[in-house]
């Protein structure tokens, strides 16, 4: 496993950002090899702590839209990115969800709490936002329109 750490300062506060998040949260529900991210907060200091199946997989992560309508947003600057390996036997004996299972079991998303495919709600065909919807209102502040890339 690798985690990742990005944080950054918001001029957007919380309450204006509550609904782009969300939809960012359930869009990093279809990431490959995401397998968790806490998010994070310190007055205007805001991110996440990623764990991914692989570097590999983070390095894609980092380098695909999502990311990309993030770090373009004017509301948010002073971006730090670190990267970690996991201890995974460590983890797993101290209790993290996600590697809390035996050798070789799928892990169930909702007991495990990691991210997954819904199945407790039916959700409309083409219901989701995309990234650019996403990182269009994710910039309540700037006052610049984001622009398809």
């Amino acid at each position: 496993m690798h985690s990742v750490l990005i944080t950054f300062q918001s001029a957007a506060s919380t309450d204006e950002l509550a609904d782009p998040f969300r939809e960012y949260a359930e869009a990093l529900r279809s990431v490959p090899g995401l397998i968790s991210k806490t998010w994070i907060k310190d007055g205007n200091t805001l991110g996440g702590f990623h764990v991914f199946e692989s570097r590999a997989e983070a390095d894609t992560y980092l380098g695909g839209a999502m990311v990309a309508g993030l770090t373009s947003n004017p509301a948010f600057t002073d971006f730090s990115i670190d990267h970690f390996d996991v201890f995974d036997e460590l983890s797993r004996i101290s209790g993290t969800p996600q590697r809390a299972l035996t050798a070789g079991e799928k892990p169930r998303a909702r007991e495990a709490g990691c991210r997954g495919p819904r199945t407790d709600v039916d959700e409309p065909q083409g219901s989701r936002s995309t990234v650019s919807d996403i990182a269009r209102q994710a910039a309540p502040l700037s006052g610049t329109p984001v622009t398809e890339g």
